[in-house]
């Protein structure tokens, strides 16, 4: 009877052992989705943070623009040195050339070292690249499996 006992026993802690590790699995499930969302809504509010700072630009004369530009940059480095999960890096990578592409565009208006039409063509494929990468991070972002 003690064998059966034993037995039992055992069975009991095979089933607890089980049960145990689906509930860890659960866990560590949603904490990685949790942390999904809480990065997702980190870039969420800093492309907001960018597209407020795009407007305070284009309200800015040339010689006022360094500011904003700094507050830019700064975003732009904040943004490159998040932890982020796997599944949002590639979304960063876009969000960052996008930045890029932009702040660009608008250095090369404050210097103004090329003539007018060159300059407002330049600046206007900066400001496309910008776009095209914009709609690629949100796509990316939306790809990620806590926002599916």
């Amino acid at each position: 009877m003690s064998t059966l006992a034993f037995m039992a026993g055992l069975a009991v802690l095979l089933v607890a052992a089980f049960a145990w590790g689906g509930y860890q699995k659960a866990q560590r499930k949603a904490e990685a989705a949790h942390a999904i969302v809480v990065a997702n809504e980190r870039l969420d509010k800093a492309h907001k943070q960018w597209m407020d700072a795009m407007q305070v630009v284009r309200s800015t004369p040339r010689v006022g623009l360094s500011t904003p530009v700094l507050t830019m940059q700064a975003l732009r480095q904040e943004v490159h040195g998040l932890a982020l999960p796997r599944c949002l890096e590639k979304s960063r990578e876009y969000f960052v050339a996008g930045m890029d592409a932009q702040l660009e565009g608008i250095v090369a208006f404050i210097r103004a070292d090329m003539d007018k039409e060159a300059l407002r063509a330049y600046t206007t494929a900066k400001t496309r690249l910008m776009n095209e990468n914009f709609v690629e991070f949100g796509n990316k972002a939306s790809a990620c499996p806590a926002n599916s």
